[in-house]
């Protein structure tokens, strides 16, 4: 009796895989609970039958969502364990059952964050050790590896640790290379590979994962139409999939067909389905997405009506609450509508606090929350500090979702996904509290956080070699595989089969390898007494430094209350002095930034000559000239003046140096410039008349350059006159000419000249003993890859190669090209051109062009320059170089070529960074 029972227990279970009737599977259990009831304790066939009731209870389970339906499997398979031997064939699936089980209740005890953790670990465990027993082509290979990567991708979203979520994407790669076209469990392998894909998109927005996520849930939800429950779980799961790439792509038909499916999924679902609360709450995502898009007022309150149901569904302290919470915080957030939503937003507030606080919440979840945590508190005023809070919180995010492991434009794309604004709103947040020391300790540690990863990979040691060697080693090894795994090469391109795709993952787990490495050995080092802060944000006390030469000014525009702020550092181991720009709105420099674009598209050449990347006018462009005036008057008024007002500071024949930090949209105006100017554009009332202005990308790059030292002079100059695929740049032949007046023959080095051509490996091989290396050619800035950024010699020069070169004579780069200092108008903050980057790569100053030049000015701006700059070594070969006196010798250059009646847009774009 007990076989005829087993045999049509496992028929019906087998029809509810195949057709999803519940009825079937409810008789099924039924049929299976008598077999085990009547198999003694004894009997061989027992474990069989305590594996056919846990299987099918959890299958069950997954239907019905009903804790019950885990507590009997779980003491089940724990006696199968029991019954069978190491070698016992049915071992790897009572492992396999036992752990994907264990994975269901680590969703259930989402109140227990240690005791989930712990659950994961052991789930884990289980699945490694089931999966050492099956070596392939074992037939439950693919099954375990299918659970294995459940369980670290389950585990990623829990930890944060990448290199999990790495290891999960591998394990469903070969569990999909191990099933055949017609294993019916196919689909799940493809289901839970783009379940893994698609968590990778979302946290360093590769496209290549989320398009081979949807096309892999495209073809599963082919093999299961009209199957249910899997139809439906399908069908909410590549909604999901198709609503994250319209967040990224904004392509209207992906929002409609994602609400298709959501809908689809909603009605094939009971109202007592476990899924129903994620699909209403999803589908109001997508509804609250659509008003965004059409502001129609009916779609954003069919939102809120959906969250409040799922609201209904769902206990509190649900993980599934925060999306709902998030439109009633959004809401709140457009001021019009807060009225009587101060319940929902504490609740919010406190809920955002709870995942951002969360150490075992994946930092997908945890950075948004705790972005929003800090807007919503920063909204609500308390004036407790909890604001400040929560924007350190988020800030000391932004490292680790950046995580060293990553190649540059992975990295690149974390950095763009929701971060613009933040250091700014954080610093300003800090302003209004009066708290100016944490004002400039936000902003430097929520800015450029690409460049501090890359200077902290160039930390000096010699502290922690004194300590502890051992871990200096470790530090030396790490930075170096790191550096390397940085400039490799990242690929966009979808896999051209799964073997290759394998390849792939293999790599990028290795790197995120080195990466947890890292953060291990750098908590390590933390511990030591005296080294809790090591390569930690910087203190105000530490960066204040950077004012020893002059005043720093940081402006500071924050859109989320349309502010404008200049934070002044005054001198070393001096407080900051708060400046607020009254006369200006974000608004207000936004929209001078935005025109400052249009005209640089537009162009502000009014000739065709031959120059560095200059396009000619649009007949329907404005008066440049004009606005250019306009602009550099409101920028004197607003900002330079109460600047130097604030720093007693008067017209002088010998005015001190300056430098400014611009934030935000200050980053894209030529703020050096300022000042009131006549018809013929010879200043009246400037800036330049009152201090010497430079740039910094940064603080911490001007910090790593102190103390400076002199360096006897040798000058590595390189033109390209003419290259493949671009115009001819005559005039670099006399650019050249201009600095062999200046510069001794013995202290010159000359590239791109006949018997000396411009060969990128004769170059690289003399600039490490140059002070002083100057390019007139023409330059190509990469907008997402910085390292991919070259100079066009006789091949491309990239940047990347530049940074592997040990320069410790570096001293000033002159860029004479186009667009070398241009900031990138979608992330302001991430300066990524290539002053900016030969700064990070070792020099301590640049020359470098806000757009593009007239290749006849450079010969006349780098005369003046070298003059200035060498007027006190008298030719001397062995003369020694103040490269301190690089902005002032700039200064005096481009008031030459002003003077000369050039007009705005030939003077203005010449600049200068770092020291």
């Amino acid at each position: 009796r007990s076989h005829a029972l087993r045999d049509a227990g496992l028929a019906l279970r087998s029809r509810f895989d195949s057709d999803g009737v519940l009825d079937d599977l409810e008789e099924a259990i039924s049929c299976l609970r008598e077999v085990l009831h009547l198999t003694p304790l004894d009997d061989s066939d027992r474990l069989t039958a305590l594996l056919d009731l846990a299987s099918a209870l959890r299958a069950r389970y997954r239907q019905m969502g009903r804790l019950p339906d885990l507590n009997d499997p779980i003491a089940f398979l724990r006696d199968a364990l029991l019954l069978a031997s190491d070698s016992h064939p049915e071992r790897p699936r009572i492992f396999t059952e036992l752990a994907n089980t264990l994975l269901d209740l680590a969703k259930w005890s989402s109140d227990a964050w240690d005791d989930k953790r712990s659950i994961l670990d052991f789930a884990i465990e289980e699945l490694e050790h089931a999966l050492r027993l099956c070596v392939a082509p074992h037939p439950d290979r693919p099954d375990i590896l299918d659970a294995l990567g459940e369980a670290l991708r389950r585990r990623f979203l829990h930890g944060g640790k990448a290199l999990d979520l790495d290891n999960a994407i591998l394990m469903h790669r070969e569990a999909l290379l191990l099933r055949e076209p017609d294993d019916i469990w196919r689909w799940q392998s493809m289901g839970k590979l783009a379940d893994a894909l698609q968590v990778r998109s979302d946290r360093v927005r590769q496209p290549a994962d989320l398009d081979e996520a949807i096309l892999l849930l495209e073809q599963a939800l082919k093999m299961r139409r009209g199957v249910l429950p899997d139809y439906a779980e399908l069908s909410h799961r590549l909604g999901l999939a198709l609503h994250a790439r319209y967040r990224q792509r904004h392509q209207g038909a992906d929002l409609t067909r994602g609400m298709e499916l959501f809908r689809a999924s909603l009605a094939e679902l009971g109202q007592t389905s476990s899924r129903r609360p994620s699909v209403l709450n999803d589908l109001a995502t997508a509804l609250r997405a659509l008003y965004n898009r059409t502001a129609e007022l009916g779609d954003l309150d069919d939102a809120i009506q959906y969250h409040r149901e799922a609201l209904t569904l769902l206990p509190h302290g649900h993980y599934d609450r925060i999306t709902c919470l998030n439109s009633l915080a959004e809401r709140f957030l457009r001021a019009d509508e807060a009225g009587d939503q101060l319940q929902d937003i504490q609740e919010a507030i406190d809920a955002f606090q709870g995942i951002a606080e969360c150490h075992a919440a994946p930092l997908s979840q945890r950075f948004p929350a705790a972005r929003m945590w800090a807007r919503l508190a920063d909204a609500c005023d308390d004036g407790h500090g909890l604001a400040l809070q929560a924007y350190r919180t988020t800030i000391e995010f932004l490292p680790l979702l950046a995580g060293v492991g990553a190649d540059v434009s992975s990295r690149r794309r974390v950095l763009t996904a929701n971060t613009d604004g933040l250091a700014r709103e954080a610093a300003a947040c800090a302003v209004r509290q009066r708290k100016y020391k944490q004002a400039v300790e936000l902003l430097e540690a929520g800015r450029a956080v690409f460049w501090s990863q890359a200077l902290q990979l160039r930390t000096p040691l010699g502290d922690l070699e004194a300590v502890r060697p051992d871990l200096a080693d470790k530090v030396r090894e790490l930075s170096r595989a790191l550096e390397t795994g940085a400039l490799r090469e990242a690929s966009g391109d979808e896999p051209q089969d799964e073997h290759v795709g394998l390849e792939r993952e293999k790599q990028t787990a290795h790197f995120s390898e080195l990466n947890a490495n890292w953060l291990d050995v750098v908590e390590e080092i933390q511990q030591l007494p005296g080294f809790g802060n090591f390569l930690g944000n910087k203190s105000f006390d530490s960066l204040s430094a950077v004012a020893a030469g002059g005043p720093v000014v940081l402006l500071i525009a924050s859109g989320f209350r349309s502010e404008c702020t200049a934070l002044i550092l005054p001198g070393a181991q001096q407080d900051p002095i708060c400046t607020p720009l009254k006369g200006l709105t974000y608004r207000d420099v936004e929209g001078l930034a935005n025109k400052m674009r249009r005209v640089l598209v537009t162009n502000a050449y009014r000739s065709a000559r031959q120059d560095r990347g200059a396009r000619l006018v649009d007949p329907d462009a404005p008066d440049i000239e004009e606005w250019m005036r306009r602009l550099l008057s409101t920028l004197w008024t607003c900002v330079a003046r109460p600047v130097l007002e604030t720093l007693r500071l008067s017209r002088s024949d010998s005015p001190p140096r300056l430098w400014w930090m611009a934030t935000g949209p200050f980053a894209l105006l030529p703020i050096h410039a300022a000042g009131i100017y006549d018809d013929s554009s010879i200043r009246t009332e400037c800036l330049s008349e009152f201090v010497v202005s430079s740039y910094t990308p940064i603080l911490q790059n001007m910090l790593s350059l102190l103390p400076t030292s002199i360096h006897p002079m040798k000058v590595l100059a390189v033109i390209q006159p003419e290259a493949i695929g671009q115009p001819r740049l005559p005039a670099t032949i006399a650019e050249l000419e201009a600095i062999g007046r200046h510069v001794p023959p013995q202290a010159l080095a000359k590239y791109g000249v006949a018997g000396a051509p411009a060969n990128i490996e004769e170059v690289l091989v003399g600039l490490p003993g140059a002070t002083i290396v100057h390019f007139a050619c023409h330059g190509v800035q990469h907008p997402h890859n910085p390292l991919e950024s070259s100079l066009i010699l006789e091949d491309r020069l990239k940047v990347s190669r530049l940074m592997e070169l040990d320069m410790p004579n570096a001293r000033l780069v002159f860029l004479d090209a186009c667009q070398t200092a241009a900031a990138d108008d979608t992330l302001p903050d991430e300066p990524i051109h290539l002053a900016a980057t030969l700064l990070f790569a070792g020099f301590h100053s640049a020359v470098a062009t806000l757009w593009s030049i007239a290749d006849e000015d450079g010969p006349i701006v780098v005369d003046a320059f070298y003059k200035s700059l060498l007027a006190t070594s008298a030719g001397s070969p062995t003369a020694t170089l103040d490269y301190l006196r690089s902005a002032n010798a700039l200064n005096d250059a481009v008031n030459e070529l002003r003077t000369s009646g050039r007009s705005f847009m030939r003077w203005i774009p010449f600049v200068h960074l770092g020291r």
